[in-house]
């Protein structure tokens, strides 16, 4: 049985990115052979995202090698891919970054990927992500950097111009699994709304086709059971889009309250 790849993923604390990670990890036939190396500087955190990576090999018997370590020149050596999801204090920066452009006429509704905002964050990340540049020469120089940090295409274009010589592209999330089919059959009254997992019958009824990258993805099939689900999801859209209402989610929260001396 060949070999899979060496994984790295840099700022695997990070719940948003590293549950769908670990998740890939150990359903595909591929990667599952490989390795999983965790990364992250903050301890306790890196400890909760290995202890989930080792109860989801264990539940799926998966042949996954796992590491993890709060330094990342530990596990880069010889890696096939090394994978960015780093942000440290990203709420708080977003925040000033935030209520700094409004002070000067410029409104932002997210602040790490375009405007003020976004030349602001690239600024933090640009170092950071050319540090990881330079250990990826000495370490793994015939590796993957996969950069999943905002602003990605400023981070991308940095890459090309500034580490030429380590193969890279950058991306951002799109739509991760298992949520992701979780939340298309929901929405089209296929799963209760609390239900918490799918069934194995359930996946395999289920056919999603989505192309496209970088907060532009486009779904161009949904079936279930053989039947096009479609129109339901499409008026599901319409539905909600009438509904909606302004709503204070976490971030848009902290931005309003937070005082700009933070």
């Amino acid at each position: 049985m060949k070999k899979g790849p060496k994984i790295v993923v840099i700022g695997a604390g990070s719940y948003f990115f590293g549950r769908p990670v670990i998740w890939n990890m150990v359903t595909s036939e591929v990667l599952k052979r490989g390795t999983l190396a965790l990364v992250d500087s903050n301890p306790e955190v890196l400890k909760t995202m290995k202890t989930i990576a080792e109860k989801a090999i264990a539940e799926t018997k998966a042949p996954v090698k796992l590491e993890a370590s709060t330094k990342r020149e530990d596990l880069m050596k010889d890696a096939d891919f090394v994978v960015l999801t780093f942000s440290r204090d990203n709420t708080l920066y977003r925040g000033i970054d935030t209520r700094i452009s409004a002070k000067y006429g410029v409104t932002m509704c997210s602040s790490d990927t375009i405007g003020p905002g976004g030349i602001f964050r690239a600024l933090r990340e640009i170092p950071v992500v050319m540090d990881i540049a330079a250990d990826m020469r000495k370490l793994c120089p015939d590796a993957w950097l996969v950069s999943f940090v905002n602003p990605t295409a400023v981070l991308g274009i940095a890459l090309m111009r500034y580490a030429s010589d380590i193969k890279s592209f950058a991306l951002c999330d799109g739509n991760h699994e298992p949520g992701n089919t979780m939340h298309f059959l929901k929405s089209v009254g296929l799963v209760e709304k609390d239900r918490k997992s799918l069934t194995a019958e359930e996946l395999k009824k289920t056919q999603i086709s989505i192309s496209g990258v970088n907060h532009c993805t486009w779904m161009y099939e949904f079936t279930y059971d053989g039947k096009d689900m479609l129109p339901a999801f499409r008026d599901n859209l319409s539905r909600l889009a009438a509904e909606e209402l302004p709503n204070m989610k976490a971030k848009p929260d902290l931005i309003i309250t937070m005082p700009l001396s933070s």
